[in-house]
């Protein structure tokens, strides 16, 4: 929703009101005005989910520091996105508020990514705890793909604050050049595309050393196939976005798809790096067991 109101230029639909709109609970409705309040209400719905995770999270899992931590962090970060969300309105759509606004949500879906991670039972899926000497390339091929994919998604919303967004008009290269010369912009969106391609570096990296470690974490592979899919698509959906004149419809998908994107890869990198010994059942003693049955048919 916050990437069809960027696109569609109706973040000012409601004036300058937060959290109202026009100073109304429920205003007058045009397609700009439903755009952002729909935006508003998602958020606000949102918030109210993440605090019944958190409270949830607080009472039953509070030993579990990648449950509650991450349920913790998610709440922490979605108020914020939401102050920043209110500044962005108060300072008229000012770029540097709008980016920061983006880099909170992105985090906001990381930490519920690790939540969901943290509350499954690994032992359904295969996966294992590999030998800690192993994991050393694996984490920095890992944290070098999750780093260069949120500069990638920020860079991007530098790109549009910068009004180089439709820069330029051809793809792979920018009007027939790597690096174009005569105007920043060429370089801003350039470096955006650049930023790409070290991604992709950086996740064929990733997996091929999932690829060596599948015996170990053989759920991982499914994660990463669709993540390659996903970038794939997210790439070709670039160059459509380039080919028809940077539609907005195709604009609002691009960035709907790097959210997506972004969404996998905090899944992939929780399913190696959240500990395993979260998710396994204790065992009840016999003893124990039986002494609690004799208590209920007494």
């Amino acid at each position: 929703m916050g990437g069809f109101v960027r696109v569609t230029d109706s973040g000012m639909a409601c004036g300058d009101d937060w959290p109202l709109c026009d100073g109304q609970l429920v205003p007058a409705f045009n397609f700009e005005v439903f755009l952002e309040y729909a935006h508003r209400v998602s958020g606000a719905v949102l918030i109210i989910l993440i605090l019944i995770i958190f409270i949830y999270a607080w009472r039953l899992h509070r030993n579990d520091p990648w449950i509650f931590k991450s349920a913790t962090a998610a709440l922490v970060f979605v108020i914020a996105g939401a102050g920043f969300g209110a500044a962005t309105v108060f300072s008229e759509l000012g770029w540097g508020f709008r980016l920061i606004h983006l880099a909170i949500a992105e985090a906001v879906i990381g930490s519920l990514a690790f939540a969901l991670v943290g509350s499954l039972n690994f032992n359904n899926y295969e996966i294992n705890t590999p030998a800690e000497g192993s994991m050393a390339s694996g984490t920095v091929y890992m944290f070098g793909m999750m780093l260069s994919l949120f500069l990638l998604i920020i860079s991007g919303s530098i790109m549009v604050g910068l009004d180089a967004g439709t820069a330029c008009g051809t793809w792979p290269l920018c009007n027939g050049s790597l690096f174009p010369q005569g105007d920043t912009r060429y370089s801003i969106h350039m470096g955006h595309r650049l930023i790409g391609i070290v991604v992709g570096v950086m996740m064929l990296l990733a997996f091929a050393w999932i690829w060596r470690m599948r015996e170990w974490i053989s759920g991982a592979g499914k994660v990463a196939m669709l993540l390659f899919v996903l970038m794939v698509v997210q790439v070709l959906l670039g160059a459509v976005l380039v080919w028809t004149g940077f539609a907005p419809g195709w604009r609002a998908i691009h960035l709907s798809g790097g959210s997506l994107v972004w969404l996998v890869a905090c899944v992939l990198f929780a399913v190696i790096f959240v500990s395993r010994e979260t998710s396994s059942d204790p065992e009840v003693d016999v003893k124990e067991s039986s002494t609690i049955y004799g208590e209920f048919s007494s």
